[in-house]
């Protein structure tokens, strides 16, 4: 129930259950577990690919395309555990990097190279 005036809101919780549909009422997009959420939005171009944005409350944590590689720049992020089996269960055709980490590379399947350097920036 909602009472209000102009200055104040009051919010009445009667149970546990009541304040999780609360809480998911108030997050952006499909709530996939938790305080995370996710907009799922579908090619922007004729280049792009269908991608999901990926909440933490109102905070874009990443976007990741269908296909597992990075979109808006989440090159490197580390995907959270409780996030991942989110996305596992709720979108089974996006593809999820087994070790969590949105376009990483397990350097020792990497066997074809005549040098190998790293860079930190």
């Amino acid at each position: 129930m909602f009472l209000s005036s102009p200055r104040k809101v009051i919010i009445f919780v009667g149970s546990k259950e009541d304040e999780k549909v609360l809480l998911e009422a108030m997050l952006p997009g499909q709530p996939i577990g938790g305080v995370y959420s996710v907009k799922k939005h579908s090619p922007h171009t004729p280049k792009n690919q269908t991608h999901l944005h990926v909440f933490k409350k109102n905070n874009q944590i990443f976007a990741i395309n269908y296909d597992g590689s990075a979109h808006d720049k989440s090159h490197g992020v580390e995907i959270p555990r409780e996030v991942a089996a989110g996305l596992r269960r709720c979108f089974p055709n996006v593809v999820i990097p087994a070790n969590n980490i949105i376009e990483s590379i397990d350097i020792s399947s990497v066997t074809d190279y005549d040098e190998f350097e790293i860079l930190f920036g």
